[in-house]
């Protein structure tokens, strides 16, 4: 896996925290969608948390060329973090010859 300061993302834009997620494997392929308030709003199997379940993962969303993206950041943090950022705007670093390939800052 490689860091934020990759080689691989060299690109950099500006991006929203617009949520938040208990897995980001399962969020960034399609079998969870994002909490709203804490609540879980679909069911998927293999759902877990980190920490007893006092973590999130940010959820973020930025636009490239038109294109709008969103993901679950790869690292968790403590749930009352992540809702405080929620509408924050954060440094988005991706890779050109995939724009779906991205990290965040946190």
């Amino acid at each position: 896996m490689f860091g934020f300061g990759s080689k691989k993302y060299t690109a950099t834009t500006q991006g929203t925290i617009v949520g938040m997620c208990l897995n980001a494997h399962n969020f960034n392929n399609g079998l969870e969608t994002e909490l709203d308030n804490g609540v879980k709003v679909s069911v998927s199997i293999g759902i877990s948390s980190a920490s007893g379940g006092s973590s999130r993962y940010p959820v973020f969303e930025y636009t490239v060329d038109g294109q709008t993206y969103r993901k679950a950041s790869g690292v968790a943090h403590n749930y009352g973090s992540v809702k405080k950022k929620i509408g924050s705007t954060v440094e988005v670093r991706y890779n050109p010859a995939d724009p779906a390939d991205a990290k965040m800052k946190f």
